[in-house]
């Protein structure tokens, strides 16, 4: 288990470390261990922190789980996985744009369409016939 998920949910949520620890039933100090990774939270304790709205999918793993979705963005999930890639491709070019460091991430978009996708030097996408 990665320490930093369970942490960042619980800051997701707004919730002290010790507000955590009550509710589920633990010493704070065990709270800090499971945070700092020094320590793996059992089943009760998950268990427990999924009352509070914790999504223990993503404590686990660091991938958010489908429940924590909204019903528009599966929607919107569901298109975008039914798209043909290049369609995908071009979406996440776009989002890609859209972000402070305006850079595409090349592990991400496919290598044949990223060759075609060509920027201006401001970072703006130049069409291409």
């Amino acid at each position: 288990m990665n320490n930093i998920f369970l942490a960042e949910e619980r800051l997701r949520l707004g919730f002290k470390a010790k507000e955590v620890a009550d509710f589920a039933g633990i010493a704070i100090p065990t709270q800090s261990n499971y945070e700092k990774g020094k320590r793996s939270p059992d089943t009760r304790y998950l268990y427990e922190i999924s009352k509070l709205g914790f999504d223990i999918h993503y404590v686990v793993t660091g991938k958010r789980s489908v429940d924590g979705v909204s019903k528009d963005d599966r929607s919107l999930l569901e298109l975008f996985n039914n798209a043909p890639k290049a369609v995908q491709n071009y979406i996440r070019s776009g989002l890609y744009m859209t972000q402070p460091r305006k850079m595409l991430i090349p592990s991400v978009i496919e290598p044949d369409v990223a060759d075609t996708i060509e920027y201006s030097a401001d970072q703006k996408l130049i069409e291409k016939d």
